[in-house]
């Protein structure tokens, strides 16, 4: 089975009409990132004095990065034209780019990058599959495996 990776920046206003298109041409799934966004929490505990609070985005921008995969397109170069001509008619400066992956055992490669997650100085969350450091005296740990959201 061949797979292609369909990239492309827009803006934030567009993001969901492209996402649209993206799908109604067959996309399999589709990613959303966000150059520039940066948690401060990201290497630190999210829980501080027993209150769960995400501390806003920094640096959020007005443009996203949105990757689409399609499986086995028959016209690979006729998929980058609509995608590109859809861009244009919204007005979108950005250009698509496609690549050809290699099919894999799409599970453990997700799987591989959900570890174990320190989130106090107390408590840890990690997947089945996935062996914590060893547990000091007093930590907890939550065994918890992540889904499809």
């Amino acid at each position: 089975m061949a797979w292609l990776e369909v990239r492309l920046r827009a803006s934030e206003a567009s993001k969901e009409l492209i996402g649209a298109d993206l799908f109604a041409r067959g996309a399999q799934g589709l990613q959303e990132d966000h150059p520039g966004l940066h948690f401060p929490g990201d290497s630190g505990p999210l829980v501080e004095g027993g209150s769960w609070a995400v501390p806003p985005a920094a640096n959020p921008g007005d443009e996203v990065d949105l990757t689409a995969w399609f499986e086995d397109p028959e016209d690979p170069e006729a998929l980058l034209a609509g995608v590109q001509g859809r861009l244009t008619e919204l007005g979108e400066a950005g250009r698509a780019t496609i690549r050809p992956l290699e099919d894999q055992d799409w599970g453990a490669a997700w799987k591989a990058t959900w570890t174990a997650q320190r989130m106090t100085d107390r408590f840890w969350v990690a997947p089945s599959w996935d062996e914590p450091p060893t547990l000091a005296e007093g930590e907890l740990l939550l065994r918890l495996d992540p889904g499809m959201a």
